[in-house]
This record gives C-alpha cells, sequence and structure tokens, in this order.
C-alpha cells in the first residue's frame, strides 16, 4: 500500500496517522502504527479489524521509499502478550 507521502505502508487503521513503525499481529498479519495497536493491547488482545485474538506483535520500520528500503533485521521487535 502507498499513499502520497511517499512512505510505504500508508495510514494506520486506529489513529489514521502516517505509518512510521508498523506493528503487526501474530493472528492475522494486520498491520497498525505499533503506538496505537501497543496502546489498544492494554485494553484488548482482539484485532482491531478481525477481532482475531492476537498474542504477538511485531514491530517493523517502514521506509521512506525514496531513501533505502533494506531492512536491518536487527531492527525488528516482537513483543508478546499475554
Amino acid at each position: 500500500m502507498k499513499d502520497d507521502s511517499g512512505f510505504e505502508g500508508g495510514r494506520c487503521g486506529i489513529c489514521m496517522d502516517v505509518i512510521i513503525e508498523r506493528g503487526v499481529l501474530d493472528c492475522c498479519q494486520h498491520w497498525f502504527c505499533f503506538v496505537s495497536i501497543d496502546n489498544w493491547s492494554t485494553i484488548t488482545n482482539l484485532c482491531p479489524l478481525c477481532q482475531g485474538e492476537f498474542q504477538l506483535i511485531t514491530c517493523v520500520p517502514v521506509y521512506d521509499t525514496t531513501g533505502s528500503n533494506n531492512i536491518d533485521e536487527d531492527s525488528i521487535l516482537t513483543f508478546h502478550y499475554a
């Protein structure tokens, strides 16, 4: 997905901001900005889109499409939720 901002990733379905760090859910692979889905997870661990139960949010940086798109494996973070 690409929007007019020049960033790969588009906008968050929770806060509607341009996504800088993507939080990907383990149950369904839906993604949101990491801050929004992390805050969401303090209330419930159900995906806002499909209501699937997630246990894990993977934080993946989103890169400017005008610059380098190489993902450094060290920059991917994983968070477990119970």
